[in-house]
């Protein structure tokens, strides 16, 4: 007889039939601390209780015989069932992954590639949001990580995202790379700062005006003509990188603004 420190028992497998089971038991190598070695690789008739599942998971001490005169030895613990995984235990049902806010993958241009989980656009062309801004007052963030030709704001579900620059239709209003904030083919304002390179611009809604933020100063350019059903929306052309931000912003909301919700009917889905 030996005294072993066993690592792990494992149940190669369960013939039913034949009521046989083939144990495998691993012990430390005395070679070697950091290494096994098989105790034992057999089939057994019986099943021995040689210990019980507390509330710590520690090696045991077992004497078992030698490796040439092993006996037969199986491990039950409290719930083995789904311990040893025979198929006897209940099911476990996989978590339903939540779904979040992000550019939806379904809503861009031909030539634009979203990446991050959909939270960075680059390529060529404009994306929306997978869902709409139905709360009062919203706010998101973007952080210009390359420059080039850009633009970010709101858009509806029919504002072309194949065409650069946007708000040059009657479904998107933005702020774009080159200062002038257009909708509808007009030139509404054009900032005199422009966003460079790791800036961050903001953008709140309430279903009044819908303002942009610099780095946390607010531009005092806002549009007050939007109408509709509108979702974020960004467009990347030359090389530009952007990455939209829906929750753990760089900079506070105003005041009274949080991150958009999620719809209940994609809450549902």
């Amino acid at each position: 007889m030996e005294k072993i420190l066993v690592k792990r028992l494992s149940l190669i497998s369960f013939n039913n039939r034949r009521k046989l089971f083939r144990v495998m038991i691993l012990a430390p190598n005395s070679r070697s601390p950091y290494q096994n070695r098989v105790v034992s690789n057999r089939r057994v008739k019986t099943a021995k209780t040689i210990a019980t599942w507390g509330q710590t998971q520690q090696p045991i001490s077992l004497f078992i015989p030698s490796v040439s005169s092993m006996a037969s030895i199986f491990c039950c613990f409290r719930g083995c069932a789904s311990f040893l995984d025979l198929g006897f235990a209940t099911p476990t049902v996989p978590t339903k992954k939540q779904p979040v806010i992000a550019l939806d993958q379904q809503q861009i241009g031909q030539e634009v590639v979203l990446v991050k989980d959909g939270t960075r656009i680059c390529g060529t062309g404009g994306a929306l949001g997978n869902t709409a801004i139905m709360q009062d007052k919203a706010y998101f963030e973007v952080r210009l990580q390359q420059s080039g030709v850009w633009g970010i704001g709101l858009g509806s579900e029919k504002a072309d995202l194949n065409v650069i620059p946007m708000g040059n239709d009657a479904d998107s209003w933005v702020m774009c790379s080159d200062g002038y904030l257009r909708h509808n083919k007009e030139e509404m304002h054009r900032i005199t700062q422009l966003p460079q390179e790791g800036d961050t611009i903001g953008v709140s809604y309430n279903h009044i005006e819908l303002n942009f933020y610099l780095n946390g100063q607010k531009l005092d350019c806002p549009f007050t003509n939007v109408r509709g059903q509108v979702y974020p929306v960004v467009y990347v052309d030359d090389g530009a990188v952007l990455d939209i931000v829906f929750e753990n912003f760089v900079r506070d909301p105003p005041p009274g603004f949080d991150k958009i919700m999620l719809e209940q009917s994609l809450l549902e889905t």
